[in-house]
């Protein structure tokens, strides 16, 4: 696990660079820089082979066995570098068919918390205002309970999709994260279970009706089907055969492109092809950072702060209802995070 988390997130290593690293990284833009850096790293051999060998072309084109036997038609090139272009396209935009999924899956997440607090909020109004100030205490805990699983449910899918923020934080997106008493594995879904018992036991008491029970237990629903999603997307690897296939054509591309420009005479030949390799290999490189787009790089998405706007809204609900209660409650988490 920490081998891949180490190569998902190479541009964390070496966030201030100096010197001339500094001044390339200002000129090229931070994601460029950091993907130039790992492109450098993982690939420097296969460059100065390249670089090397279209040296070693131009200087011995003269002999005839080269100029004669392995001279490569130019419209042999351009067919394999249309092929590349349409692989490569393909790749673009099945990564960022992904991304957009991610997005759209917590962006539903976060639909679906607000609906679950004024469900929440507007099931049990009814009884609040019927109830005794006994009762009527007991709908509110009820209540905050029910909008805290929420919270809690939100936090621990940060952490279910991230498990590097899971073993490293305590507290996550403000709160404190939810005491399990074992060694639960998914504990999403069983915050789900929670809130499901929470419902059942506020219908027994008569608290809302059959009715009302569908609706927030369709909402819960919602949220197993879209950690669902998340799940599959994050799970579902990018098929490793095709990105074996893409950077075989592209090694094949870049070696056979001097044998088709023998005539050209110019030591610029070995810089430039050297170049259309490093080109193709970093969009390669930043299409694959979209694949899973639930780590911590910068292309990814932000879950903390998805689930930092899900808790405010969750909060203001419960404040609009109970405005002091949620006062006292909001400075006592306050000391508990300081």
């Amino acid at each position: 696990m920490k081998k891949n988390d180490n190569k998902n997130n190479f541009q964390k290593k070496d966030e201030n660079p100096k010197g001339f690293g500094k001044k390339l990284r200002e000129v090229l833009g931070t994601d460029i820089f950091y993907l130039l850096k790992y492109l450098i790293k993982t690939e420097w051999k296969f460059i100065v082979f390249l670089f090397l060998y279209c040296i070693a072309m131009n200087h011995f084109e003269s002999i005839n066995f080269i100029s004669e036997y392995l001279k490569v038609p130019v419209f042999s090139i351009g067919a394999l570098g249309g092929g590349i272009g349409i692989l490569l396209g393909f790749r673009f935009k099945t990564s960022y068919d992904r991304w957009w999924e991610a997005r759209k899956l917590w962006g539903d997440l976060i639909n679906n918390s607000r609906i679950w607090g004024r469900l929440v909020i507007a099931s049990l109004k009814p009884a609040l205002e019927k109830a005794e100030s006994k009762e009527k205490e007991d709908l509110i805990s009820v209540q905050e309970r029910l909008l805290e699983l929420q919270k809690f449910f939100i936090v621990e899918t940060v952490c279910w999709l991230q498990p590097a923020v899971a073993q490293s934080k305590e507290v996550v997106a403000g709160i404190k994260r939810y005491q399990f008493f074992g060694n639960e594995q998914h504990k999403p879904y069983l915050l789900v279970m929670q809130q499901e018992k929470l419902i059942a036991k506020v219908v027994s008491r008569n608290w809302i009706n059959g009715f009302q029970y569908l609706k927030l237990s369709k909402s819960l629903d919602e949220n197993i089907n879209k950690l669902g999603g998340c799940e599959r997307i994050k799970n579902t690897p990018f098929s490793g055969h095709y990105k074996d296939i893409f950077r075989i054509m592209v090694r094949l591309y870049s070696i056979m492109l001097p044998l088709s420009l023998l005539e050209l005479h110019s030591y610029l030949m070995p810089i430039i092809i050297t170049i259309n390799f490093m080109f193709f290999e970093l969009l390669l490189i930043g299409a694959a950072r979209t694949d899973v787009p639930f780590g911590r790089r910068s292309t990814d998405h932000n879950m903390e702060n998805f689930a930092k706007i899900i808790i405010t809204n969750l909060e203001e609900a419960f404040a609009y209802q109970t405005p002091q209660k949620m006062r006292t409650k909001q400075e006592v988490q306050k000391k508990t995070v300081s």
